[in-house]
């Protein structure tokens, strides 16, 4: 399974990257960028080999959601999640009108090993 992971803050891909190891059941390849346009550039080249994307909301370059609009085009929004700590009804439901998951990160563990679970279900 390979992960790409997208998020300005370096402490917080370092958590995520514990996280989605501990999620996982198998060896996972977690790629991380702190740049939202080089992480679009990565989901692009890597879409093929890609099992999963989560997308930090918040970053200076570009918001989580243009993350997201720029490469649903080509990865199926099911392998994507909006990654947040804004629990507001309107940012779950710009993730909802993309068809992608929202995660926060108050929870992100127990959702995340859901998600990944039924993805290495289908693998």
């Amino acid at each position: 399974m390979k992960v790409l992971t997208i998020d300005d803050s370096r402490i917080a891909l370092i958590q995520i990257e514990k996280i989605v190891r501990e999620a996982s059941s198998q060896d996972t390849i977690v790629i991380k960028t702190q740049d939202p346009e080089e992480g679009v550039r990565l989901a692009l080249e890597n879409k093929d080999d890609l099992s999963f994307i989560l997308v930090d909301l918040n970053m200076d370059k570009l918001s989580g959601l243009d993350v997201i609009d720029k490469i649903i085009p080509e990865i199926s929004p099911e392998r994507i999640a909006l990654l947040t700590a804004n629990t507001q009804n309107s940012t779950k439901d710009e993730a909802m009108k993309r068809g992608v998951h929202f995660l926060s990160k108050e929870s992100l563990k127990d959702g995340l090993k859901d998600i990944l679970s039924g993805l290495l279900k289908v693998e």
